[in-house]
């Protein structure tokens, strides 16, 4: 076996991490529904071809990038390692005023 399948996985990585980065930002300027491959593509800068060999659509990305998020989050709450539970919704509600970008509308 050769070094090219990781490094092919790396590749496939690296560019879904581009596509979730690049639709994260375009969320912050355009509503979802308005989004579309190309601009993500060149968000992204990648090709759309690239998009459609990972994906079928945008719903695919936004979901990938939510799991990561709530996978983030997971990770924030174990490293926490809160002894109560109002030590872990102070450890929720502070992860997510960090991330509170993830959330907000679109600047027009």
């Amino acid at each position: 076996m050769t070094d090219k399948q990781p490094v092919r996985i790396q590749q496939v990585n690296q560019s879904r991490e581009w596509f979730q980065e690049a639709l994260g930002q375009l969320l912050q300027q355009a509503p979802y529904q308005q989004i579309t491959v190309s601009a993500l593509a060149t968000r992204a800068g990648l090709s759309r071809r690239t998009f459609y060999r990972h994906y079928e659509t945008i719903d695919q990305v936004l979901t990938q990038l939510i799991a990561t998020e709530v996978a983030q989050l997971f990770t924030t709450i174990n490293d926490a390692k809160p002894r109560h539970f109002q030590e872990l919704v102070y450890v929720y509600f502070d992860y997510w005023q960090a991330h509170v970008n993830f959330f907000a509308e679109p600047k027009r």
